[in-house]
Formats: structure tokens, sequence, C-alpha cells
């Protein structure tokens, strides 16, 4: 993937290996807005695309019969992304001039069924005639959702390498473990691997981050950050330590991954994402806040803890895309957070948590 955040393009070609155990005769892409399909080959062999729906951004290949038998097949993309314009509803923060960061699925199609494309709020539901849902998760029974990994819903634990390059001046990273790094005629590119299967939840970025690197035991570790932005990187750099030994010793030797990274995102980013080998923190999560208050270091430690411990339910665990998942997904990893802060700052510090956990519930009632 070559971004170029300057015109807000990017340029993508992907190789994705399809399980085709039931012999599908189609291949449906659901893109995001601004997304532009070249080419599309399968097996080696161009598609044509037989129906287009614009508006739905939906888009359906015939698979020649000689393919349809095969159980595994190989598809390949060509394929750019180009903002034009700006709009009131959407940041477009996934291609911006510094600081980009958003899904690869923000590039890359969803083939098949599109759960993003649900109808989840009732009052739109309602203006279309809908039932109003009781809950937006899949009751406990039902057969299809429990297929899914909550996680991420359309694709198997995978494996993969991804090469991203940027523009001279800034850093690419994306999920997994980073393999090496160069800069060569104005483009700065890095190459990444996920050699475990891991949830396709995956994330690119780049800006013109500061980087600091140390150890975590046996872990090699790297803080991508602003660089105006290096206030609490040495406290930053405390709590991946100690979290690392928190997490080996309370599961095991090989509970966080190595060429762990810690990265800063842009603020109209969600505050916090984990996957592959990453914990990305908003800016506003604790990087340029004073950190001299018990509360404030226990925040900072705590959005570290439940960040390892998340890292490490997404490649041991397969939650289903069902009610309750979410006791897991976040109350878990939140509630090992809290334990790591009270056995290395003390019980006062969780209680500290817990009072600005209260404020902010009675601000939102």
């Amino acid at each position: 993937m070559d971004l170029f955040p300057s015109k807000r393009r990017a340029e993508f070609t992907a190789d994705i290996t399809l399980n085709n155990e039931k012999g599908a005769d189609t291949l449906f892409f659901n893109t995001k807005d601004f997304v532009q399909l070249s080419n599309v080959k399968l097996n080696g062999q161009e598609l044509t695309m037989g129906k287009g729906d614009v508006e739905q951004n939906l888009t359906a290949y015939p698979i020649p019969s000689t393919l349809q038998k095969d159980s595994v097949l190989q598809l390949s993309l060509v394929g750019s992304k180009q903002y034009v314009g700006f709009v009131q509803s959407d940041f477009q923060a996934d291609l911006t001039k510094k600081g980009s960061f958003g899904s690869l699925q923000d590039f890359l199609p969803v083939k098949g069924y599109d759960s993003d494309k649900e109808l989840l709020e009732n009052r739109k539901r309602q203006e279309q005639g809908l039932e109003r849902l009781d809950s937006r998760m899949a009751t406990v029974d039902n057969a299809f959702a429990l297929t899914q990994n909550v996680f991420a819903t359309d694709a198997d634990w995978v494996t993969g390498k991804i090469i991203i390059s940027t523009e001279e001046g800034q850093i690419p990273f994306t999920a997994g473990a980073l393999q090496k790094m160069e800069t060569e005629d104005g483009r700065t590119t890095s190459i990444y691997t996920i050699k475990k299967p891991q949830v396709f939840n995956w994330q690119v970025g780049s800006s013109d981050y500061s980087v600091g690197k140390g150890k975590a035991g046996n872990i090699d570790y790297s803080i991508l950050h602003k660089p105006t932005h290096s206030f609490n990187v040495d406290l930053y750099q405390e709590a991946l330590k100690k979290g690392v030994a928190f997490m080996q010793t309370n599961f095991g030797a090989n509970s966080v991954d190595n060429q762990l990274q810690l990265v800063e995102i842009h603020r109209w980013q969600d505050d916090r994402y984990t996957f592959a080998n990453t914990i990305a923190l908003s800016e506003k999560e604790g990087w340029v806040a004073d950190t001299e208050g018990l509360q404030e270091k226990a925040y900072l430690y705590q959005t570290i803890g439940s960040g390892l411990a998340k890292l490490w339910l997404q490649k041991n665990l397969t939650i289903a895309n069902v009610q309750g998942a979410d006791m897991l997904t976040i109350g878990l990893p939140e509630a090992l957070g809290l334990l790591y802060v009270k056995n290395e700052i003390g019980g006062e510090a969780v209680i500290s948590l817990s009072r600005k956990v209260g404020k902010v519930w009675q601000g939102q009632k």
C-alpha cells in the first residue's frame, strides 16, 4: 500500500487467499466511498464486473465455472482511494496530511456480506418501516453470529505480510512485527509480517512521528508519537515494561508478542485500538496530560494494562459475535487493567479511577 498524505490518496495491491468450500459462483465486493477497483483477478484470471450498485458501493463479479469447484482461490486486487473535497459527516481520518489512521477495510473491499451496512439505529429503522431492535447484537442462539469472531466478523484468523510506504518525512505503520524500514527516492517504506494467525482487525497509519525504542524483559518495543508530545513517553515506557512483566507472570512467557508497538493517533479517532502487536491511543488519552497526580498516572497505566490484556484476548480466545460479548471484549481487559494498576501503584489508585468513572457517568446522566 502506498500512501500519499499530502494528496489524500492511497494506491494498493492485495493478494488474498479465499476459502471456497461452498463453491461460490459470484464474488461480491462492498467498498467504502472514494475507493476504486481497477483490476480483479482470481487464480490469475481477470474478472469482469457483472453488476454494480453505485449508491451502495456494491459490485458483483461472476466466477468462471472452471474455478467454482476450487476449494481455495487466490484473489488479486488493484485499486486506489482518493478523497475529493470535504464532507460534514465524516472526518476522512484514514487519509490526512499528518496523522492518517484507518482500518485496512477503509481501503480493501469487504467480500460478501457487509455487516457495517446493517441499520442498527432504531430511529433510522423506523424511518424505513423496519421493526425496532431490542439489541444491536445478535442473540446467543443465532447460528450465523455464533460462527463470527466479534473482533473481526468477516474473516477467519489470518496471517499476512504488509508493505506500506508513505511520503518522506513521515513514518508508516500497520499490524504485525516490523521487519524492515528504509527511505529511498522520497518514500519511506516499512515491511510488516503477521506470522501467527490473528483476527483481521488490522489498521494502517502514517505521520511525522518521533520513535522511542526499548526492551521490556525479552520483548522489544517501539513508541511512535508526535515530536511535540514527548511529555509522558518515559512514563509510557515504564508502564509498558511493568505491563509486560504483569502479563508474563499471570498468562505465561508467550502472552506478549515481540516487537510490540505503542502508537499515538489523532483525537478524531476512537480513544483506543488494539490489533496484531499494536496498541494505538488517541492523543487525548495521556500523551499530553499532567501525570503528576495519582489519578492521571493510574489512568495512563490502566490504558496500557487493558491494551496488553486485549491483545492477549484477541490472539487466544474466539469470542462469538453475540449478546454478552462485551463482558469479554471490554469488561475483562478493563478489569485486568485495574488489577495491573492495583499491583503496581496501589489500591488508592484504583479508587481514584473509580471516582473518575463515576463523575463521567454522572455527567452523562
